[in-house]
């Protein structure tokens, strides 16, 4: 996280598993790296309805609550990341 608020970029795209997008999503709320603070977030499609609930599915023990972790508006895409020839990996 450090290296890409570092690099300046603003737009990311995650592709991993809900418990790893609750970390990022947590990581990015305390780094000031929200919707807020100009960044435009991707996250998979796959991701259920309360994905942001750190109440439960808590494997890494996340201090956010559930309320900063639904502050941002997160666009989802169908795309595996591996196909977005624009985005440039950091």
């Amino acid at each position: 996280m450090r290296k890409i608020k570092d690099s300046r970029s603003r737009i990311v795209i995650v592709d991993a598993y809900a418990e790893v997008v609750k970390g990022v999503i947590c990581e990015a709320y305390k780094m000031d790296m929200k919707v807020s603070d100009g960044y435009v977030w991707f996250l998979p499609s796959l991701l259920t309805w309360d994905w942001y609930d750190t109440s439960y599915k808590n494997p890494y023990n996340l201090t956010c609550t559930k309320e900063q972790m639904k502050e941002g508006k997160y666009a989802s895409t169908p795309l595996p990341v591996s196909s977005l020839s624009f985005a440039r990996m950091v």
